[in-house]
């Protein structure tokens, strides 16, 4: 089994951070899309996640199982930050994940070439899969009609080409596929706490050991201060102290509200729900959460009485359940 995408990465390193196991409401979203993918007759899936919610992650674990069961040769990880603005400029980049090089004359960014596939390098495409069973993974705007202008040989039957895409609408040709209606809000809280890893395990916020409690103490914390500057305040009385500066903190809280909001955790249905679902999963996260809050007022009111510190903490530690 080949990887190629995430920069040519090996895909141990790419997916690392993945539970073993997964929780059960995305690996039964992986069931059904295996599930789809043996029907012959579909060859391309759209995943939509739960409200926009969980789409790469679990398409993560679809590719990773889909390597360790040897079902296809090669995974072609196109998800990307920054999408191509053009068919061409998707083909180049299907083509350097691939190892095909590319000459000068290839990599044209002429603007009259932006709406036109490069037909030598679609036939250099085409010969690299064709003998090839793959999956490709992208995030693109792309039809399978231009997936085939590209080279990308999608026609062979779902046996040999399977297609998987991450978007919030659905696409001809596509079968959508969704997490439907979660059964309570321990599922809603899995889902949100494995994009909480995936956002901590990118690389700026990993150099700086951002772990997933401080993801989700960004996210809850985004509900209750509109003033970024107050969150990140907040976020350096939570972590900061010995791990950073204020100016660092700062840095990182803009990282993350970038990343949660491309994870579309902003969009959360009902944050309540979430909320008492973390409330028996982690009380640690909310005591950490509170007792910032109560350190911040304490130190409003430190003139006025020296104790309101060192007593609010008390106070919060009681809701630990050590």
């Amino acid at each position: 089994m080949e990887f190629v995408g995430i920069n040519q990465a090996n895909y141990l390193d790419a997916f690392k951070g993945l539970s073993d196991p997964c929780p059960l409401v995305i690996k039964n979203a992986v069931n059904e899309i295996f599930r789809v993918m043996e029907n012959q007759f579909s060859v391309a899936i759209v995943f939509n996640g739960w409200y926009g919610i969980g789409k790469e992650r679990t398409l993560k674990y679809v590719a990773k199982q889909a390597m360790e069961a040897k079902s296809f040769d090669i995974v072609i990880w196109m998800i990307e930050k920054i999408k191509a603005s053009s068919i061409r400029k998707f083909q180049m980049r299907v083509a350097e994940q691939l190892g095909i090089a590319l000459s000068k004359n290839d990599d044209s960014d002429e603007e009259e070439d932006e709406g036109t596939v490069d037909e030598i390098v679609s036939g250099r495409i085409t010969a690299c899969l064709e003998t090839k069973k793959f999956v490709l993974v992208h995030n693109g705007n792309w039809g399978l009609m231009d997936l085939k202008k590209m080279g990308i040989p999608v026609g062979r039957g779902a046996d040999y080409a399977m297609v998987l895409v991450l978007s919030s609408a659905d696409r001809e040709y596509h079968k959508t596929v969704s997490v439907e209606v979660l059964s309570d809000a321990q599922e809603a809280w899995d889902i949100i706490y494995e994009e909480c890893i995936d956002i901590a395990n990118c690389p700026s916020l990993r150099i700086g050991s951002v772990t997933p409690n401080d993801v989700i103490w960004c996210l809850i914390g985004s509900y209750f201060f509109e003033d970024l500057s107050d969150l990140a305040r907040l976020f350096w009385f939570v972590i900061g102290d010995a791990r950073f500066d204020m100016k660092t903190a700062f840095g990182f809280v803009q990282v993350m509200l970038k990343e949660l909001r491309d994870h579309f955790l902003f969009d959360i249905v009902s944050l309540d729900e979430v909320v008492e679902a973390m409330l028996d999963a982690d009380r640690d996260i909310v005591r950490r959460f509170v007792e910032s809050i109560l350190r911040i007022s304490a130190l409003e009111y430190r003139h006025g009485d020296g104790d309101i510190r060192r007593n609010s903490v008390k106070a919060v530690k009681s809701l630990s359940p050590q």
